[in-house]
C-alpha cells in the first residue's frame, strides 16, 4: 500500500514536471525563433541600407574631394557585394559596380553619378521591402507562438487543476481504507 502511494505521488510529480518542461520548451523555442528573425533582418538588410546610403552620401561629395569620395564609395560597394541577400540585389549591385568602374575610368559625370544614385536607391528599396516582409513574418510567428502558448497553457492548467482536485483522493482513499480495515480488525 505504501509503495502504491509513493508511486502515485511520484507519477503525479512527474506529470507536473513534464507540463512545466513542455511549456518552458515551447516558450524558449518561440523566443529563439523571434530572435533569429530579428537578427536576420538587422544583419542582412540594415547593412545593405547603410552601405547604399553611404554611397549616395559620397556621390554628393564627389565634386569636393573626388579621390576620397571614390575610395569611400568603393569600400562601401565592396561591403555591399559581400552582403547580397535579396532577390534582385545581385543584379543591382553588379550594375552599381559597372557604373563605378566606368566613373573611375572615364571620370566623374552627372550622368554616371545619377546612375550610381539610382542603383543605390533601388538596392535600398529592395532591402526596405525585405524588412517589411520579414517583419510581417516575425509578427506572424509571434502571434502563432502566443496562440500556441495560450492553448497549451490552458490545457495544462485544466489538467493540473484536475490533477490537484483528484490527487489527494488517490493518496487519502487507500489510507482511509487501511485505517478502516485496522479499526475493523481491532473491533
Amino acid at each position: 500500500l505504501v509503495m502504491s502511494i509513493k508511486r502515485k505521488v511520484a507519477l503525479g510529480l512527474l506529470f507536473l514536471f513534464v507540463v512545466i518542461i513542455g511549456i518552458a520548451t515551447m516558450g524558449v523555442y518561440y523566443l529563439k525563433t523571434l530572435s533569429d528573425d530579428s537578427e536576420n533582418i538587422l544583419r542582412n538588410n540594415y547593412e545593405s541600407l547603410e552601405y547604399s546610403k553611404r554611397i549616395i552620401e559620397h556621390c554628393d561629395s564627389l565634386s569636393l574631394d573626388s579621390a576620397r569620395s571614390l575610395a569611400a564609395i568603393e569600400k562601401n560597394l565592396q561591403w555591399q557585394e559581400a552582403n547580397i541577400t535579396e532577390k534582385g540585389e545581385q543584379e543591382l549591385t553588379h550594375m552599381l559596380r559597372v557604373h563605378i568602374e566606368k566613373m573611375k575610368n572615364t571620370g566623374i559625370t552627372d550622368s554616371l553619378t545619377t546612375k550610381i544614385r539610382q542603383a543605390s536607391l533601388a538596392i535600398q528599396e529592395i532591402n526596405m521591402q525585405a524588412i517589411i516582409r520579414k517583419n510581417q513574418i516575425s509578427m506572424n510567428t509571434a502571434k502563432r507562438a502566443s496562440n500556441y502558448l495560450i492553448l497549451i497553457g490552458t490545457i495544462c492548467t485544466m489538467l493540473a487543476l484536475t490533477f490537484m482536485i483528484n490527487f489527494p483522493g488517490y493518496i487519502a482513499n487507500p489510507i482511509t481504507q487501511l485505517t478502516q480495515s485496522i479499526k475493523s480488525i481491532a473491533n
